[in-house]
């Protein structure tokens, strides 16, 4: 991150889950389903991401859980595509936008998870699930 960088709020959470869903349309996915507004699930075609935003009125920073496969990491970096938005990959320990490789820490994750659950058992929550940690600044 830049020198001198420091978080600041993304703004209201009803506009940053409108921006959200904004995005999705962008990427041609179905919206983000907001019954609980604190935790957004999205179920795409290959993989599913739950947003966890929490319950403050203002969102300053959300984490996104994701599972399954297919193009996550380059929709995760579609999201990250806002001015001021930044993304940490928890699989790569990098920014995302400081990578060469956007998928690589998602596709890592995903060599690790099939050695350690195989494919013909069935995998819990934490075996399959690869996040991304957002937050804003200047």
């Amino acid at each position: 991150m830049p020198k001198g960088w420091r978080n600041t709020p993304f703004g209201p959470l009803t506009a940053v889950q409108t921006k959200l869903d904004a995005r999705c349309r962008s990427f041609h996915l179905p919206p983000i389903d907001w019954s609980d507004s604190a935790w957004g699930i999205l179920e795409a075609q290959g993989f599913s991401i739950e947003f966890n935003m929490g319950e403050d009125a203002v969102c300053d920073t959300f984490m996104l859980h994701v599972r399954g496969g297919g193009s996550a990491a380059r929709f995760v970096a579609h999201l990250a595509d806002e001015p001021d938005w930044y993304a940490f990959d928890t699989s790569a320990g990098e920014w995302l936008h400081l990578m060469d490789d956007v998928s690589r820490g998602w596709e890592a994750f995903q060599s690790y998870r099939n050695v350690v659950v195989p494919a013909d058992r069935p995998r819990s929550i934490w075996a399959r699930m690869s996040g991304w940690l957002f937050g804003s600044g200047r």
